[in-house]
């Protein structure tokens, strides 16, 4: 077997975060750091890292990076060292207890995200899986997914809450169905005070960004089951938040807008039309 320390000259260590990632470089054999630096987590940023690395590492494409969080913060930067010709791994996961009441900073973080690996056999490297193709879309759409599920459920939350406290002739003693949704995004202004129709408007924005949501996360799932099928424009266009058909006193609280005929073909449901 043959270790990380006899394997390669040189491990760089990077500590990743939204707007910097630190740098530390270390000769293998000792474990001795050789530099330390940080740099802004742009594209000239990213380049000026993998440049000042190779300085410092006499250009050694055997020289082994080891990044934290290869899929998220640390993405841009293994693809950047990647297609420099750097073997790239994902930083071995290490004991904090060992750590404990040592202090923790980014240039300590890096120093020992190298430091880590030095022991550990080549055949234990974490080695990055494939960041693109397939594998990059279905993490776009998972994230997405999980963003507008969360979404729905606060806007549901919302509207049971206000259908609940305000007088809109609407049975609210239970959960709402999909039927009670679509009807109250239908909603249009009626003759009452300002409370109450304010309420109504708000019942119908909430409602209706449900319902659109519901087609969104159709959308979605269909689009996961066949990643490669290519773009398909899931959302509608228009302004955010109440129209202003929605105040009262105007003639309808939600007119349907139009829709586009890729919008509807998406629905694994049939179609997606409302009235």
């Amino acid at each position: 077997m043959t270790i990380v320390a006899h394997a390669h000259p040189f491990v760089v260590g990077v500590d990743t975060h939204a707007r910097n990632h630190t740098i530390a470089i270390l000769i293998a054999s000792t474990g001795e750091l050789v530099a330390r630096e940080e740099f802004p987590a742009t594209q000239t940023g990213l380049k000026r890292a993998v440049a000042w690395a190779a300085r410092r590492t006499d250009g050694d494409l055997s020289t082994l990076w080891v990044i934290e969080g290869v899929a998220t913060y640390g993405a841009r930067l293994a693809r950047t060292v990647t297609a420099t010709g750097y073997q790239v791994v994902e930083a071995a996961r290490m004991d904090t207890r060992a750590n404990r009441g040592v202090g923790k900073s980014d240039p300590l973080d890096a120093h020992r995200i190298a430091a880590a690996v030095l022991p550990l056999d080549t055949g234990q490297l974490r080695h990055p899986r494939k960041d693109d193709g397939v594998r990059a879309a279905l993490r776009v759409l998972v994230t997405a997914r999980e963003h507008m599920a969360t979404e729905r459920t606060r806007a549901i939350n919302a509207l049971v809450a206000l259908v609940r406290a305000a007088v809109l002739d609407i049975d609210a003693r239970r959960p709402l169905s999909n039927r009670q949704m679509a009807e109250i995004a239908r909603w249009r202004t009626r003759d009452e005070d300002l409370a109450t129709a304010t309420a109504r408007a708000e019942a119908v924005r909430l409602a209706t960004r449900v319902v659109d949501l519901d087609d969104e996360l159709a959308a979605n799932r269909l689009e996961s089951q066949h990643p490669a099928g290519g773009f398909r424009p899931r959302h509608r266009g228009g302004t955010v938040g109440r129209p202003n058909s929605a105040l009262p006193g105007s003639r309808s609280l939600h007119p349907s807008p139009a829709r586009s005929c890729d919008q509807i073909a998406v629905r694994p449901d049939g179609p997606a039309s409302r009235s």
